[in-house]
């Protein structure tokens, strides 16, 4: 199974929806084509739902299968 952190996405510790679109728009999602993703949340952040529906998405074209945990869920 294949993680995305979502820390990756943050800007100054937290998710500005600007950044995060243009970091989710440089990412190579073939990488995932046939793979299960796991979207790994942050422990000390909160992440919108928006968020996750934006990098579902872009999986569902790819991916066999994903979900999300958020960090509390551990």
């Amino acid at each position: 199974m294949e993680t995305i952190h979502l820390d990756d996405f943050l800007h100054e510790g937290v998710i500005r929806e600007k950044v995060f679109r243009e970091k989710v728009a440089a990412v190579d999602w073939g990488q995932y084509k046939d793979k299960r993703v796991l979207l790994r949340g942050c422990a000390d952040v909160v992440i919108p739902t928006w968020a996750f529906l934006i990098l579902t998405a872009h999986l569902a074209e790819h991916a066999v299968s994903y979900t999300h945990l958020r960090a509390h869920e551990t």
